[in-house]
């Protein structure tokens, strides 16, 4: 969104080099000049009052608003993504703070960089495909505040001969984009309001990771092309964080959960912090093993924010890491819908219906393994396994409708429970593989969005 910054200097070089007639407000900078890109700021700050409102007899555009019709169509990341109709109020608040200027052998190359202080959008969008765990589809308005942006831009561009004088022409500009903080809201993804406010859990404060083919309009600047990759530069203010030199990093990373427990029992939709009271779980398990065809889905859990870390470890060895995290859960009550064939313990059992269960004392072990990977030129972390282990101290558990008769329903009800353990044994290595890709799942749609220096600066 800082291209701003850039049709400004576009607009110096190509009226203050190019133009065989100069606009009488432009201060002309002299290429000899060794404070040259001084010079361009001082242009760029004569014309910025004709950029507020824009000037056509001199093509300088309007830039507040900056209107753009067509801005992103992408089809990266699962998605498919377009916006038009994109307007953006408060650009016309840029500050450059450097401008350099280099020209040699028929080439030239323009750095600039800039700030702008906060910049307010609204558009129109349409969106199809996989987002995280989501399938989304749909159109409707965008509307976003960011703030505190800086950019980077790179402008290559070459001389060439017309009517025999010397023009030059750009030929590629790439861009860098920093965000400090910022805030979006996606009208009609779905018409539930409980399905955009799950979305908005997996979107808000991350803005865009892409914006790919950004064309300014030829007939007012100069056509070139933008990549821009716009990365969140802040954390959760809330959220203390840990220096990955730190020698006790596992206490560290412990305050930190413990600082963000209020939040997990509700849920935090602008930081991507899941509602744990109760966790939901839509599809939870499907197996064939140990000789049942189990199905649980609509799985709802309560308790489960009491959890205690007992401790966790991290290890980060040549671009590989590995999280064992040791977990008690004084009680548990869960709720869920069944199907069920086969045979349990000495019982052939076949039905489906509601599923209730009540356990105690409980403990974990997970351990997730890594990997460092590099996207855009920077350093991101990914889970490539879980495997989880569970011990249960006690519970107990209600199974309804396995049989239309209500003598039967109650007989294997009273097995079941007298040999609790025997009917955890079973379905234990589904629940921790289960429980395992699930969190794994969630685990990579948090991670994803932060750099590794981010997550655990040196």
């Amino acid at each position: 969104m800082t291209t701003i910054g850039s049709v400004a200097l576009l607009l110096v070089l190509t009226q203050g080099f190019l133009a065989k007639e100069l606009p009488p407000f432009l201060h002309v900078c002299h290429r000899s000049d060794p404070n040259l890109g001084d010079c361009i700021k001082r242009s760029v700050e004569e014309i910025r009052p004709l950029m507020v409102t824009g000037s056509p007899e001199y093509i300088i555009p309007c830039i507040e608003p900056l209107v753009m019709k067509d801005f992103i169509k992408d089809e990266s990341s699962g998605l498919t993504i377009t916006t038009t109709d994109v307007v953006a109020y408060g650009g016309s608040n840029f500050v450059i703070q450097s401008i350099n200027l280099s020209i040699d052998s028929g080439r030239f190359k323009v750095s600039v960089d800039v700030e702008l202080p906060e910049l307010r959008i609204e558009a129109k969008y349409n969106i199809q495909g996989k987002l995280v765990m989501l399938q989304v589809k749909g159109n409707g308005l965008f509307y976003g505040n960011i703030t505190n942006c800086t950019s980077t831009s790179v402008l290559k561009g070459e001389h060439y001969i017309k009517d025999g004088e010397e023009y030059i022409r750009f030929t590629s500009n790439t861009m860098k984009i920093n965000v400090g903080s910022g805030k979006v809201r996606v009208q009609d993804i779905f018409k539930q309001k409980m399905l955009i406010a799950l979305l908005l859990v997996l979107t808000q404060g991350f803005l865009a990771k892409e914006l790919r083919e950004l064309n300014t309009d030829k007939e007012q600047v100069s056509h070139f092309r933008m990549y821009d990759y716009i990365k969140p530069s802040f954390v959760a203010p809330f959220l203390h964080v840990c220096h990955r030199s730190d020698p006790n990093l596992g206490d560290c990373i412990k305050r930190s959960v413990e600082e963000i427990r209020p939040l997990m029992v509700t849920g935090s939709p602008e930081y991507i912090i899941p509602c744990i009271e109760p966790l939901v779980m839509k599809d939870f398990i499907k197996d064939e093993s140990s000789g049942l065809t189990i199905t649980t889905t609509d799985v709802v859990a309560y308790g489960g924010s009491n959890f205690v870390i007992q401790s966790i470890n991290l290890s980060i060895d040549s671009g590989r890491f590995k999280v064992s995290v040791d977990v008690e859960l004084p009680e548990l009550r869960i709720e869920a819908k069944y199907n069920i064939q086969g045979k349990l313990v000495m019982l052939q059992v076949k039905g489906n219906g509601l599923f209730y269960g009540n356990i105690t004392n409980c403990t974990s072990t997970s351990v997730l393994k890594g990997e460092h990977y590099i996207k855009d030129g920077e350093e991101y972390i990914r889970f490539t396994s879980n495997t989880m282990k569970i011990n249960v101290g006690s519970g107990k558990v209600r199974v309804q409708d396995i049989f239309k008769q209500k003598m039967l329903n109650d007989v294997v009800n009273d097995a079941i429970n007298k040999n609790f353990h025997l009917f955890l044994k079973e379905l234990k290595p589904v629940i921790e593989k289960s429980l395992a890709n699930e969190f794994l799942n969630i685990s990579n749609a948090i991670v994803e969005q932060y750099t590794f220096d981010q997550l655990f600066p040196a």
